[in-house]
């Protein structure tokens, strides 16, 4: 079906996507815990390095984090807090922590936005530095239910995104003390939150598939752009060695496409120019 939804002219509806994540995890709660106050507490993924090296690999956010936020900078954490009661959009709470920005952030690469900067970008209710983190886990609902994603490899751990005498580790082990003195075992579970994201995103909303038509209508030119220079050397109006009259460098279009590594790089180039 068709839609005029240009996707990259639009906020990213993060919310939307909480809500139905939330109303997913609710119906798959157990009958003692679903008249309970829901959280979601998610980390998102750090700048990953090369092996003792300061050498940046390309950053990818998490993908279930993106989903819930429409943030793709490095060192986040998100916070969605679920109050019972009727009908669930209007007791949906979404805060967003980005990292403040450092005197290396400002030297050495783009730092992260400001606080204003993110309000307006992200589809969230609040934004926060992250220092204000652990005092919103200490303030949480008595008797809430923090779903976090399992603690494995696949996905960024909240203990081990944060330094070991961070106060944001004080105040998960304080959630899980506290549940133990009041007998609420389980205060932290990993157990329902990664079935509920896999669950809703089946479904894809507006903007995603406008998304997903703008990816494929980029992906497209870009396997054109690769056809159309192979059929130009096939033509024989590209050689080996072609355009370097002078010394200067052969373009995209003037390369002659030999192997597959060849052909890919015109590929990604083209991709990237379109965005």
């Amino acid at each position: 079906m068709a839609t005029t939804m240009s996707a990259p002219e639009l906020k990213y509806p993060a919310k939307d996507h909480v809500v139905k994540t939330l109303k997913t995890l609710s119906g798959s709660l157990p009958a003692s815990q679903g008249d309970k106050p829901q959280v979601i507490l998610l980390a998102g993924s750090q700048i990953p390095y090369r092996n003792d090296t300061d050498r940046e690999l390309p950053f990818r956010q998490e993908s279930n984090f993106f989903y819930l936020t429409g943030c793709a900078v490095p060192g986040s954490f998100f916070l969605a807090t679920y109050l019972p009661g009727d009908g669930i959009s209007g007791t949906v709470s979404t805060k967003l922590y980005i990292p403040k920005p450092t005197l290396e952030d400002l030297m050495w690469s783009p730092a992260p936005p400001t606080l204003s900067e993110a309000s307006g970008t992200y589809n969230v209710d609040a934004v926060f530095h992250v220092v204000t983190l652990p005092d919103h886990i200490k303030s949480l609902p008595t008797g809430a239910i923090v779903h976090t994603l399992p603690r494995t490899d696949e996905f960024p751990d909240i203990r081990k995104s944060v330094c070991k005498d961070s106060p944001v580790l004080a105040a998960l082990e304080a959630l899980d003390v506290s549940a133990g003195e009041a007998g609420r075992g389980g205060i932290v579970t990993e157990e329902y939150l990664l079935t509920a994201l896999q669950q809703t995103r089946l479904i894809k909303d507006a903007f995603e598939i406008a998304l997903i038509r703008k990816a494929n209508e980029i992906s497209s030119r870009a396997h054109e752009v690769v056809m159309r220079v192979l059929g130009l050397a096939v033509q024989g109006k590209i050689k080996s060695g072609d355009g370097a009259t002078g010394g200067r460098p052969l373009l995209p279009g003037e390369w002659l496409i030999e192997t597959e590594a060849e052909a890919e790089a015109i590929f990604v180039a083209s991709c990237r120019r379109e965005g």
